[in-house]
């Protein structure tokens, strides 16, 4: 790999860690804002990253250069407003909507530079990761967002399906089986979600 590769990785993986930070104080906001204190309580209201990494999530970041996560925001979903169930898909929301939101003002930024240039490349595939960030959170396996949003649609007291950790532990190594073994699924779900979405922001900004 050459320097201006490393260089341009680096840079790449350093606004990735931002990104994700703006996912987590995305939550920790909205849930605030519906009256969860436990966010700013914890120290997560911030966009600070060092109060959001992850140590496992930050290697696996390094390692494929397009999925990692943070520290997932705690809250208590007993203290969210009435009602708990639109609260509960408004805190979910909150984290892929700040990752659209990335994308764009990356996308945006394309505008900037010349095409092709390095700083181009850069603003570029930031914009793509952070679609793509998007879309997977919003795949409806545990412990993702939108498995938050369709346990809120489909069950009547979400909180205490929440409240069951082992749900979520299970979850998450299915998640993996997929993620792994079977990545046509997400590719297919991530594909339906950022195409039309990539599409408006070529039409919009070129």
């Amino acid at each position: 790999m050459s320097l201006n590769s490393i260089l341009q990785w680096t840079i790449i993986i350093t606004f990735l860690i931002m990104s994700l930070s703006f996912h987590e104080f995305a939550h920790a906001y909205v849930a605030y804002l519906r009256g969860d204190m436990t966010p700013k309580l914890s120290g997560r209201l911030t966009l600070n990253p060092i109060n959001h990494i992850d140590p496992i999530g930050l290697l696996v970041l390094l390692i494929t250069r397009r999925i990692g996560w943070l520290k997932p925001v705690p809250i208590n979903m007993y203290n969210l407003n009435e009602p708990r169930r639109i609260s509960i898909i408004l805190v979910a929301l909150a984290g892929p909507f700040a990752n659209v939101l990335l994308s764009f003002a990356f996308f945006g930024l394309t505008l900037l530079v010349p095409g092709g240039s390095f700083w181009w490349n850069i603003f570029l595939q930031v914009s793509m990761i952070n679609l793509f960030l998007a879309a997977f959170n919003l795949f409806f396996l545990p412990p993702l967002d939108g498995y938050r949003i369709f346990a809120s649609l489909a069950f009547e007291n979400p909180e205490d399906l929440f409240a069951n950790h082992t749900i979520e532990m299970y979850g998450s190594l299915f998640l993996m089986l997929v993620i792994f073994m079977f990545p046509a699924i997400l590719n297919k779900w991530v594909d339906l979600l950022t195409t039309p979405i990539w599409h408006l922001m070529v039409k919009l900004f070129y």
